[in-house]
């Protein structure tokens, strides 16, 4: 043994050799943990074995005899070999830790890289295009793919785990980042200095093996696994949390249809009795009928809302709209409400606050109405006040009522889902107990604020603060709304062609009756597929159109329309549908359709639509 004390070069790898075997034991006993990782931990520990056992005893095979050249050749590029493996399997190891899947042509990339080096470092004994032991000289010389072979793929490969390092950042503790931060330098560092050092000390084996230490210490210690399992159990507890809200989104949109539809029914056909019936009791019963119907889809949609906004699915359009316009809304809606509840209703308007807003102008719409019921609600005499200002920049809502107010300990949860304040007093008070939290979630979304102050028997008052918007943070549409569509009565359309178009019997009988004001001839069918045989046939002069139906679905009709070449391609068509939502309502228009018509359909929304078909054919 006395060659070893004559090469004093490899005696930092006497170490490395000690520690590799203490850490090897170690590490077999913690592969029976199931550490994800473990395998090839283990794995990597028996690599860089080799490579340190292949470094203290190459010096004793140089000084072989000239006869044993080749033997000296292979077990240099074994050296070249383990080191490729340590720095291969160290990325497999990051890679396994983080359950990383690189891209296709990453996985190509890499395999490409590796082959090559390997079969140039395997070759080299033969071809010494790595290098060539010189008996003369009794040292190596570099060849041809000595830096291309030898140093650039473990480079590369070192360079690949520092990538998966800083894209995993995020998502590793401070342990983590400490741990592979200082085993990826002290890995970068051995592959950097020892080529710098032209063979007068080998440190790359003892630069690995410190970093394999520091890795066995933090990463793969009995806590860490403990921990790392509970981790783990959290991310699958995370997983499963996050496909029942998945779940529960798609049941809650299937619902909205599967309920919306007959609601339509319903709600329509008790609209005919009230308007064509004249008994009294028949009169009575209908009106009940309408006000509990109504009430059950004012729940339906606050449930779809609440659901929406927790879905991250509730966008926010930025337009222009009419300050004046927004008022005289708000104050019929007030004096609507007020004629059955006798209150003093007020809208007072800064002479600050411009004549155009910037802004989602139907969810300042959404919260303005949701503010103003729950006050109505609550006040049973006095006044409800809407004030509009500007103040630093905000454009505030202020919805202040003399009703019974809010007791101190219910505050806190007032904006909570489904609670409602002294709920005692309160049962006969009609809703789900979402329109506080919808208001303040849509505020949110609006980067603004919502603020409330009550003293129990003397009122209420919240505050609505949102930034105040310019031009410039305009968004728009690709389609816009029409203009000219807050008028409420029917437009006369005598003489014109009207299509329906829905498998439902009852609903397409109250869209019939609706249309039928109007004075236009009215067609209808159930069947989508006969419907679009009709319109290739015969020429009509507007289309109502169901979007969920059996055959071919509402788009599915638009679309062979609008790419065909029959009478009706360009014919204004009017989508009818369960599904909504501002959003729903833009994402239709900006598909094409001229007209929304949400169901159930009322002929307030019907004029809407039709008004705004219309002012477009007009403007056409």
């Amino acid at each position: 043994m006395q060659y070893l004390f004559d090469y004093p070069k490899i005696m930092m790898e006497w170490l490395a050799i000690l520690y590799n075997i203490i850490l090897l034991l170690f590490a077999a006993n913690q592969k029976s943990q199931n550490a994800k990782s473990g395998k090839i931990f283990v794995l990597m520990g028996c690599t860089l074995t080799c490579l340190t056992l292949c470094e203290v005893y190459a010096p004793w095979f140089y000084a072989l005899p000239a006869g044993y050249h080749l033997l000296k050749m292979i077990v240099d590029s074994l050296q070249f070999y383990f080191s490729l493996s340590s720095e291969v399997l160290f990325a497999k190891y990051v890679e396994s830790m983080f359950s990383y899947r690189p891209k296709q042509w990453v996985v190509r990339l890499n395999s490409v890289i590796l082959i090559f080096a390997i079969l140039v470092i395997a070759g080299n004994p033969w071809t010494g295009l790595v290098d060539m032991y010189n008996e003369t000289t009794r040292s190596f010389d570099n060849g041809s793919l000595y830096i291309a072979a030898g140093y650039l793929p473990s480079g590369y490969f070192s360079l690949y785990t520092l990538m998966l390092y800083f894209k995993h950042w995020k998502v590793m503790d401070i342990w983590e980042r400490f741990a592979l931060g200082v085993s990826l330098f002290l890995i970068i560092c051995g592959a950097v200095f020892q080529p710098l050092m032209h063979g007068r000390l080998k440190i790359i084996g003892l630069f690995a093996t410190a970093s394999y230490f520091v890795l066995f210490l933090a990463l793969e210690s009995r806590n860490y696994q403990e921990l790392s399992k509970t981790r783990e159990k959290m991310e699958e507890a995370r997983a499963e949390a996050q496909a029942a809200e998945k779940a529960k989104n798609i049941f809650l949109a299937n619902m909205s249809h599967e309920l919306r539809t007959p609601m339509n029914a319903i709600l329509g056909m008790n609209d005919l009795v009230l308007q064509e019936n004249k008994e009294s009791a028949i009169l009575t019963y209908a009106r009940d009928i309408k006000s509990a119907g109504e009430g059950l889809l004012t729940i339906i949609n606050d449930v779809l809302d609440i659901s929406r906004i927790e879905a991250g699915k509730m966008e926010l359009y930025i337009v222009g709209y009419s300050r004046d316009r927004l008022v005289e809304d708000m104050r019929n809606l007030m004096a609507e409400r007020a004629r059955d509840s006798g209150l003093q209703c007020t809208v007072s308007v800064g002479r600050e606050v411009p004549e155009i807003l910037y802004g989602d102008e139907q969810r300042v719409r959404e919260i303005l109405t949701r503010l103003l019921d729950n006050a109505f609600k609550f006040t049973e005499e006095g006044r409800v006040q809407l004030s509009i200002l500007i103040a630093n920049k905000e454009l505030i809502f202020k919805v202040e009522d003399s009703g019974r107010g809010i007791p101190k300990e219910d505050m806190p949860d007032i904006f909570e889902s489904f609670k409602r304040a002294d709920i005692g007093n309160n049962r006969s008070i009609e809703g789900a107990g979402l329109g506080l939290t919808i208001v303040k979630s849509i505020t949110a979304l609006m980067d603004g604020q919502v603020e409330v102050s009550s003293e129990q028997g003397k009122g209420t008052c919240f505050t609505v603060r949102l930034p105040l918007l310019e031009e410039k943070d305009q968004n728009g549409l690709n389609r816009a709304i029409p203009e000219g569509t807050d008028r409420k009565d029917l437009p006369d359309l005598s003489g014109k062609r009207i299509f329906i178009v829905d498998d439902n019997r009852m609903n397409l009988k109250v869209a019939e009756k609706l249309l039928a004001k109007t004075g236009g001839l009215i067609f209808t069918e159930e069947s989508s597929i006969k419907a679009v045989q009709y319109m290739m046939m015969e020429r009509y002069d507007m289309i109502f159109l169901d979007h969920m139906m059996p055959e071919l679905n509402g788009l599915e009709v638009f679309h062979k329309i609008r790419n065909g070449n029959g009478p009706n391609c360009k014919t204004g068509i009017i989508i009818m549908t369960a599904n909504d939502s501002p959003e729903d309502e833009r994402k239709y228009l900006e598909m094409g359709f001229d007209g929304y018509v949400a169901k159930p359909v009322k002929p307030e929304k019907l004029a809407r639509a039709l008004w705004g078909l219309e002012t477009v054919q007009h403007k056409g």
